[in-house]
C-alpha cells in the first residue's frame, strides 16, 4: 500500500545556521506562542511537496537567513530526500531504489525536463497522471493534480475556524470533490466527462447505466426485503418507532440531566471534603501537639511530686545533736525548705493538665466527627462518580445505539418509499432507453456522490469518535448532504463562536481521516492539522469543561490505534497545552518563546519581535 510518513525536517542557510525537527512515528504535536517557528514547519513541509513559488508560501522570512529546506520522508518505495532552495521552482530528489529517478523535479514540465513534483507524488501514492476529472457540473474536463487533492490531507490554520466545510475549498467544490472521490474509490469519472461521443460509446454508456440502475434496484430491494424481516420480526412499524424514539430522547434527556445534577453535586462535595481534610489534618498535629503537652505536664507533676516526697522524708530523720567522734553539741544547719514552692507549682501544673485534658477530650471528638463526615463526603463522592460511569454512562450510550439503530430505520424506510416513488419511473426510462432513444446527459452532482460515499459512515462513527475523546455531552450528530458538514448536538457552527467551527471542523477531519484509513482504495497515512482547537479558550464555545475537550482532543490522537502519521501544530495563545503523556510512537515538542527555558522555537538564532 502506498503511503508517505515524514521523517526528519532539516532548515540550512548560507551562515552554517541548522534546525530540525523529528517526527514520531504516529503522532507529532508541535505547540508554542506565535511567532515560534510552528507555521513556518507547516510552510516549509507544504513547499517541499510542491507549493507554489511565491511570497504566500516561501517558508522564510528574508531576516530569517535560512533558504534551504530538505525533507526525508519514508514511502513504499524506500527512504526519499527532498530539497527545495527558496525562490526555486526545482526540488532536488534522492532515492536508492531505482523505480524513482534521482535529480530535478520542477513544478511546471518543460521540453527540457518532463520530470515534475505533482508527477512523482502521484507515483509515490499509486495515483494515476493522466486522470482528467469533471471541474463543473457540465463536465468539462480538468486534470487531476496531488497539489488539488494535497488540501484535504494538509489543514492550515486560515481554514481551521472556517463557518463552511472543512471538507470543501474556498472555491472549486466540483473539481476537488472529484478528485478526492476518485482517491476514495478509484473510479474513473470519465464518463461524466464533456466529449463527442461515437455511436458505439454512447450506446456502452447507455447499456452501462442500465446495468448501474438495474443493479441499484436491485440493491435497494435487498436492503428493503432485509428491512421487513426485521420490521416483522420486531412488529413496529414507523409511528410507533417513532414514539420509542421520543420516549427514548426523553430516557436521553433524564440521563443527561441526572448525570448534570451528579457531577455538580461531585464538584461541590469534593471542594467540601478538601476543605474537611485540610481542617482534620490540622487538628491531628494540634491533638499529637496536645498529647505532647500532656507528657510534660506529667513529667512536671512526676518531678514535683518527688521534691515533697524527698523532703518530707528528710525532715523526719532523727538528727544527731553531739559529735559522734568527739561528743561534743552539733547545732544543725538551717535548711531551705522547696516543699511550699513545690505544692504551688504543681497544683499550677495540675490545673493546665486537667484543663488541656478538657481541651484534649473535646478536640478528639471533634477529629472523631470530621473523620466520620469526611468518609461520608468519600462515599458520595465515590456513589455519584460510579453512578454516572457504573450505570448512567452505560444507559446513555445502550440508548444512544438504540436511537440509531431506529433512526437507521427510519432512514431505510424512507430509502425504501423513495425507492418505490422511483421505480415506476425508473421503469419507463429503462423501456425507453432499450428502445434505442438517446439518453440524457447525466449532471456530475459532486456534492451528492461525496456525501453518499462517506456520510453514513461519518454519522455512524461520529458519537463514537466523540466519546473517545471524552466529549460525553454529546447526544447526537449529523451531516448535511447540502453543505458536507457536520452538525453536534443539533448546533449548527456557523451561528456559533470561532472556538466551536474549529472544534467541529477538527472533529470532521478526524472523521473523515478515519474513514480514509479504514474504507478508502487508496491511502496517503499523513495528515496535518494546524490550530485545530483555535480560540478554544472561550468557555461558552464548547457544552462541556473545555480543559476536558483538549485534554480529551490530545489524548484521542496519542493513542489512537492507527498506521497514520497525525501532526499537529497548535498555539498555546488560545489554549494551554495539557499535560500530556508521550509514547513511543509520538513525539512532542513545546516551543517557549524564552531565551534560558526550553526550546526557543523552531528556527534556531530566529527570534521575531
Amino acid at each position: 500500500m502506498a503511503y508517505i510518513k515524514l521523517l526528519k525536517l532539516t532548515a540550512t542557510g548560507p551562515s552554517d545556521k541548522i534546525s530540525t525537527i523529528e517526527f514520531g512515528k504516529k503522532a507529532t504535536i508541535i505547540a508554542g506562542p506565535s511567532d515560534t517557528g510552528k507555521t513556518c514547519i507547516f510552510k516549509c513541509i507544504d513547499f517541499v511537496l510542491g507549493a507554489k513559488n511565491d511570497e504566500d508560501h516561501a517558508p522564510f522570512d528574508e531576516e530569517d537567513e535560512y533558504t534551504t529546506v530538505n525533507l526525508l520522508i519514508d514511502t513504499s518505495y524506500g527512504q526519499m530526500s527532498l530539497t527545495r532552495e527558496q525562490g526555486s521552482n526545482k526540488t532536488q530528489v534522492s532515492c536508492d531504489n531505482q523505480s524513482i529517478e534521482n535529480g530535478e523535479y520542477l513544478l511546471n514540465a518543460n521540453k527540457n525536463n518532463p520530470k515534475t513534483i505533482n508527477s512523482l507524488m502521484l507515483k509515490i501514492l499509486g495515483l494515476r497522471e493522466d486522470l482528467s476529472i469533471p471541474k463543473n457540473k457540465e463536465g468539462e474536463p480538468e486534470t487531476f493534480t496531488w497539489r488539488s487533492l494535497k488540501r484535504a490531507f494538509f489543514v492550515d490554520e486560515n481554514r481551521t475556524d472556517q463557518s463552511k466545510s472543512i471538507l470543501l475549498p474556498a472555491t472549486g467544490d466540483t473539481a476537488y470533490l472529484a478528485g478526492l472521490i476518485y482517491f476514495l474509490t478509484d473510479i474513473d469519472l470519465s464518463n461524466y466527462l464533456l466529449r463527442d461521443e461515437t455511436k458505439e460509446i454512447k450506446e456502452a454508456k447507455k447499456n452501462a447505466i442500465i446495468a448501474y440502475i438495474s443493479s441499484h434496484k436491485q440493491e435497494m430491494l435487498n436492503r428493503k426485503n432485509d428491512l421487513l424481516t426485521r420490521l416483522s420480526t420486531s412488529g413496529n412499524d414507523i409511528d410507533s418507532v417513532s414514539k420509542l424514539i421520543d420516549d427514548l430522547n426523553q430516557q436521553m434527556f433524564n440521563i443527561n440531566t441526572e448525570v448534570e445534577q451528579l457531577t455538580e453535586e461531585t464538584k461541590h462535595t469534593s471542594s467540601q471534603l478538601i476543605q474537611l481534610q485540610t481542617k482534620h489534618e490540622k487538628n491531628t498535629i494540634l491533638y499529637s501537639n496536645y498529647n505532647a503537652l500532656k507528657t510534660d505536664y506529667q513529667k512536671d507533676i512526676d518531678r514535683l511530686s518527688f521534691i515533697v516526697q524527698h523532703e518530707l522524708m528528710h525532715s523526719n530523720l532523727k538528727k544527731n545533736t553531739k559529735c559522734p567522734y568527739c561528743d561534743h553539741k552539733i547545732t544543725p544547719k538551717a535548711s531551705e525548705s522547696y516543699i511550699e514552692a513545690s505544692r504551688i507549682e504543681l497544683r499550677r501544673v495540675i490545673t493546665n493538665l486537667n484543663d488541656l485534658e478538657e481541651t484534649s477530650v473535646n478536640l478528639k471528638d471533634t477529629l472523631d466527627d470530621e473523620a466520620d463526615l469526611i468518609q461520608v463526603y468519600e462515599d458520595t463522592v465515590t456513589k455519584n462518580k460510579n453512578k454516572v460511569a457504573e450505570v448512567l454512562l452505560p444507559q446513555r450510550q445502550r440508548i444512544a445505539d438504540t436511537l440509531r439503530n431506529y433512526e437507521e430505520y427510519i432512514s431505510l424506510k424512507s430509502a425504501i418509499d423513495q425507492l418505490e416513488f422511483a421505480d415506476e419511473t425508473l421503469s419507463n426510462d429503462l423501456e425507453t432507453y432499450r428502445k434505442g432513444k438517446d439518453l440524457p446527459r447525466i449532471p456530475f452532482e459532486a456534492k451528492k456522490l461525496f456525501y453518499d460515499l462517506i456520510g453514513s459512515y461519518i454519522k455512524e462513527n461520529g458519537l463514537s469518535v466523540l466519546y473517545q475523546m471524552g466529549n460525553l455531552d454529546v447526544n447526537t450528530i449529523d451531516f448535511l448532504e447540502t453543505k458536507l458538514d457536520l452538525v453536534i448536538n443539533n448546533k449548527k457552527k456557523n451561528k456559533r463562536g470561532k472556538g466551536y467551527k474549529a472544534y467541529t471542523n477538527s472533529v470532521l477531519l478526524l472523521l473523515f481521516r478515519k474513514f480514509v484509513e479504514e474504507k478508502s482504495a487508496n491511502k496517503i497515512g499523513l495528515f496535518m492539522f494546524d490550530s485545530p482547537l483555535k480560540n478554544l479558550s472561550i468557555p461558552e464555545e464548547i457544552d462541556d469543561d473545555t480543559n476536558n475537550i483538549r485534554k480529551g482532543f490530545f489524548d484521542y490522537i496519542i493513542n489512537l490505534k492507527t498506521d497514520d502519521q497525525i501532526i499537529i501544530f497548535e498555539n498555546t495563545k488560545h489554549l494551554e497545552l495539557p499535560q500530556l503523556d508521550e509514547n513511543e510512537d509520538t513525539k512532542i515538542y513545546i516551543f517557549t518563546q524564552k531565551e534560558n527555558s526550553g526550546r526557543y522555537g523552531f528556527l534556531n538564532g530566529v527570534k521575531k519581535a
